[in-house]
């Protein structure tokens, strides 16, 4: 009698985890029903094939009886494959009714080689032997069991030299692969490069015309100040010279004695000197009497002019060598500012991902790959202060061991940090999908790193959390005793001490 089990299985890369978890003595696959990884109806040929293959070569699951529903347009080649992995039933839809009226009559008896005679086109036909059979006829059909074997054997071999072609590693190419992505996003192209050096060398230009436009301006300002200075000088010179010349004589009147001045009554008459010519402009109007003088009001006026501009010019290009002298201060306080590789070579990994937070996982990445680095949870968590992206969420739930959330987070992230893995993290994670109980998985994706070590670790975990699995679902179902049940539950508790210590 058969017994149908209320879990299904709607994705085809589950399958294997799910017999792990189940144990079904029978498992029912219906094609058309299930969802691939694959789009192409060549390529999700091939991956149940491989699929199946694992399961036939894993020693557990190999006793599980394999049953496959699909329809008449089927490749014949793909069912004759899977007919030679032992898979022991095949139905064909034929319409609405299909083979269903077929299905459990055929599965409730034992796995028959003659349910599945007409997709091994190599075979010859089965015919069913009486019990008073000779023994040549039974040698016959020894012979026919043989042959089937042979065929089986080439198909197995074909499917292991093609899961030992040479590839190159996934893990050789996933570092280079997220620096091309990094570049593609920055679209920094040549011609972007070329005018933004231009852009550069045209501002130091610029920046060159001024600094010589004001250092003309200035050289014209010194020449000014020294001819002013020449002319100051002359005038002093010039006004000295009147002074000396009649000092003297007013010195030599007063030394005269008494007795030698001429006296009122005595004073001869005196000579007057002509008067001075009038001075006509150029309308004929005559100038006041007056009489010249060494000192020029209207030069003054032009000097005093001058030397007020000149101030002027010296004030204003004080002003702008000011302005240019805070920019450079400005400019040399932002370029004080530590760049992200030299924090990154000192082990500053937090203070990095705070001055540059869009590099906050290229910071963590650094800190990951660092074997010196001993207190990596702290750090992670500083740093995911300033950045929030789901890489660093699952290595902070890896660090603070919650294993549960960390393999969530992988799972459903499509961040490229978790798609394309670190030699680091690529750890973490097989670690986290173990400990989670996702052994397929975590053996999936600890194989690039070729580490035994790991690869042990999971497989020995896995055999705990399998057995403990099996242990759980005959206790759920009835099919021990009560003290088949307190031993169950006693080796269970006894597995998972274990596999805490993993």
């Amino acid at each position: 009698m058969l017994k149908v089990m209320k879990q299904c299985i709607p994705i085809f890369h589950n399958l294997k985890q799910a017999l792990y978890q189940y144990a079904p003595q029978i498992a029912y696959l219906s094609l058309s029903r299930m969802r691939y990884d694959h789009i192409k109806s060549k390529d999700i040929e091939e991956e149940i094939i491989r699929g199946i293959y694992e399961i036939k070569s894993d020693s557990e699951l190999s006793n599980i009886r394999i049953a496959i529903q699909t329809n008449e347009k089927t490749n014949p080649t793909f069912l004759r494959k899977l007919a030679m992995l032992r898979v022991s039933d095949i139905f064909l839809s034929q319409g609405k009714s299909g083979q269903m009226d077929r299905v459990a009559p055929q599965l409730s008896h034992p796995a028959n080689i003659k349910n599945i005679s007409e997709f091994l086109s190599d075979a010859p036909t089965l015919q069913v032997q009486s019990n008073n059979s000779n023994a040549g006829n039974n040698q016959g059909r020894v012979n026919q069991l043989e042959h089937l074997l042979e065929l089986a054997n080439a198909q197995i071999a074909i499917l292991k030299n093609k899961n030992d072609l040479t590839a190159v590693p996934r893990s050789d190419y996933d570092e280079l692969l997220q620096q091309v992505k990094m570049l593609m996003n920055s679209k920094l192209t040549d011609e972007k490069s070329k005018r933004l050096f231009a852009e550069v060398l045209n501002s130091k230009l610029a920046d060159g015309k001024k600094i010589s436009k004001l250092t003309k301006i200035v050289d014209a300002q010194n020449n000014q100040i020294l001819n002013l200075n020449t002319q100051v000088s002359q005038m002093e010179k010039r006004k000295t010279s009147v002074t000396n010349k009649e000092e003297p004589a007013r010195r030599i009147i007063e030394a005269q004695p008494e007795h030698t001045r001429i006296s009122e009554s005595e004073e001869k008459p005196i000579r007057r000197l002509p008067k001075p010519k009038k001075i006509t402009h150029d309308r004929g109007h005559p100038e006041p009497e007056h009489y010249q003088t060494s000192f020029d009001v209207g030069k003054f006026v032009r000097i005093t002019t001058s030397i007020l501009l000149i101030l002027v010019l010296l004030f204003a290009g004080g002003m702008f060598w000011m302005h240019l002298s805070s920019n450079s201060v400005n400019n040399s306080s932002q370029s004080s500012e530590p760049s992200f590789n030299s924090l990154i070579k000192k082990g500053k990994y937090v203070k990095a991902a705070k001055l540059y937070t869009d590099r906050g996982v290229e910071a963590e990445n650094a800190m990951l790959s660092d074997p010196n680095i001993k207190d990596k949870g702290d750090i992670a968590n500083g740093i995911a202060e300033y950045n929030d992206s789901d890489a660093i969420k699952f290595d902070t739930s890896y660090f603070s061991q919650d294993f549960e959330s960390a393999a969530s987070i992988y799972n459903e992230s499509n961040d490229s940090n978790l798609t394309h893995l670190i030699k680091a993290r690529r750890i973490m994670v097989a670690y986290a999908l173990m400990k989670s109980g996702q052994i397929a998985k975590a053996k999936s994706i600890a194989e690039p790193l070729n580490n035994d070590q790991l690869n042990e670790r999971i497989k020995i975990y896995g055999q705990f959390y399998h057995a403990n699995q099996i242990l759980e679902a005959k206790i759920k179902h009835g099919h021990l005793n009560s003290a088949e049940i307190t031993k169950a539950k006693k080796q269970i508790n006894s597995n998972q001490t274990a596999m805490d210590k993993l």
